[in-house]
């Protein structure tokens, strides 16, 4: 299973689902890659403040632009189809369970359900 998603866009998903290896490997082809800009990490956002230690230091190790956003939560911000889109962590570890989902259906042949515990 590919733990990124690209599409036509040219950009792609990779959360902190995707640990060992797998996700070193994506995150360093991600940073080092000039036209494949991956969204990865971004649970590490989630409950925290854009101008928390944690995240400015965070931020100088991404290939993606985060900026502060209502309320100092912070927002992640990519270019797709040549315009600026702009996500909250929250909605890019939606879109990442989103498409683990679709991917476990798959290869299952059957229906999965996502429960909130």
């Amino acid at each position: 299973m590919n733990p990124i998603n690209t599409g036509e866009s040219g950009w792609g998903l990779l959360d902190a689902h995707w640990h060992g290896a797998w996700h070193e490997r994506i995150r360093d082809q991600a940073i080092t890659s000039p036209g494949l800009l991956a969204v990865f990490d971004a649970k590490r956002l989630i409950g925290r403040k854009f101008d928390d230690q944690i995240v400015q230091n965070d931020i100088k190790l991404w290939p993606f632009k985060v900026r502060s956003g209502a309320h100092g939560i912070p927002e992640i911000c990519v270019q797709y189809k040549g315009e600026e889109k702009v996500f909250k962590a929250e909605e890019i570890s939606s879109m990442v369970l989103i498409k683990m989902k679709e991917t476990a259906q798959v290869r299952q042949r059957a229906c999965v359900f996502l429960f909130a515990s």
